[in-house]
């Protein structure tokens, strides 16, 4: 089986009223989808975090490393293609668009074995995952009320856990999370995320003044060029610290990981090299007993891939009984790039995520929405 041709389409949904996070608010959501085709007939898909045609630009660029190649090579397809544009060096664009048509390849590994992409990885774990609602998004007016809407229709959909956007300044960071613990109650889990907005002192501040609720995990308090910001934050707080979202391949997560600077490590499968860097990192995270739970924010076919890495991951160092869940991301926010674009949907259920059936990712494109959600002109692919 060979590798014939590999395409990218830009997708893009444009949301009703802005939203996001400290940083800054989005008015679309996008990503760019990779095909991956083959002499046999086989298609892979997979995603590339983003979207514009600097993406797709990109992918076309790198997949003169992947034409007439057995895609069973990938490992070797996308170290030589590292090794031999090294200039541009191992983050951003490159590395995402390396990791999209990695994820296409396992795709397509899986179905032509006949098997899901966690058989591939070695075993499935679990058929379904705790997930937590992505929600509590930063607005324009960021008022009490529109919090309170977004922690409120999480609790009616079942979940049992909750991560909001924090970041403006620590006394908001209190509220916010105070507000959202009075919402869910004391079983929920808790989980923060300024989207690394803070310096130092007043992400030690925001952490001093919501330790009291009891929170799971705080993500990206610090950008991550600052290393010795999280060493210095890590001795201070007593809440778990996450990372990962803004790292790519294992040389990127590698002194958080052997500096145990984060209590959680966050590989996004479309950003950081695809599954066969994301099964890199997670390895290197087991080998220090550090968690894992993979970042998500795109469209279905990267909570497909999401979906079948976590179902895979080991609950090392445990044999019988998981004391801690693994946590997979949901965002709850209206997007139909994460729900309307596969034939097949998620069912998130009582607060967990089941694991779609079916060789690959197990997902079948619906074109009809692909053709209406393609962007700036993007060519249309026949999937």
């Amino acid at each position: 089986m060979k590798i014939i041709k590999i395409e990218a389409v830009n997708l893009k949904y444009d949301v009703d009223s802005p939203y996001g996070m400290a940083r800054g608010l989005i008015t679309s959501r996008g990503s760019t989808l990779v095909v991956v085709k083959t002499d046999e007939g086989l298609i892979g898909i997979g995603e590339t975090w983003g979207g514009g045609s600097p993406s797709v630009e990109h992918i076309i660029q790198v997949s003169s490393f992947y034409l007439d190649q057995d895609p069973f090579d990938r490992d070797i397809l996308l170290k030589k293609a590292m090794n031999s544009m090294y200039h541009l060096g191992h983050a951003g664009l490159h590395i995402a668009a390396l990791g999209g048509i990695d994820m296409a390849l396992w795709d397509l590994m899986g179905k032509a074995c006949n098997q899901p992409v966690s058989k591939l990885l070695g075993g499935k774990s679990r058929d379904k995952i705790m997930a937590y609602a992505s929600t509590g998004y930063i607005t324009e007016t960021s008022s009490p009320l529109e919090l309170s809407k977004q922690i409120e229709y999480a609790m009616e959909l079942g979940f049992k856990a909750v991560k909001i956007k924090i970041g403006i300044n620590p006394e908001s960071d209190r509220e916010r999370v105070k507000l959202t613990r009075q919402i869910a109650g004391k079983d929920v889990l808790i989980l923060v995320d300024s989207n690394g907005n803070y310096k130092r002192e007043s992400a030690l501040k925001s952490a001093q003044m919501i330790e009291e609720f009891d929170i799971h995990w705080y993500e990206e308090p610090l950008s991550p060029e600052d290393i010795d910001g999280y060493r210095y934050l890590k001795e201070k707080t007593t809440i778990p610290l996450a990372a990962g979202e803004a790292l790519f391949t294992r040389f990127g997560f590698r002194n958080y990981i052997e500096n145990g600077l984060i209590d959680f490590v966050q590989p996004d499968l479309s950003k950081c090299g695809g599954f066969t860097e994301a099964l890199a990192i997670s390895n290197h995270a087991h080998s220090r007993n550090l968690n894992l739970s993979a970042h998500v924010w795109g469209t279905a076919v990267g909570v497909a891939a999401a979906t079948q890495f976590m179902a895979y991951l080991p609950i090392h160092p445990h044999t019988l009984h998981e004391p801690s869940p693994i946590l997979f991301e949901y965002d709850t926010s209206l997007n139909p790039l994460r729900t309307d674009i596969i034939e097949e949907g998620f069912i998130v259920k009582d607060g967990y995520i089941e694991v779609n059936e079916g060789s690959g990712l197990g997902i079948t494109l619906n074109n009809d929405l692909i053709k209406k959600y393609a962007a700036d002109g993007s060519s249309v692919l026949a999937f």
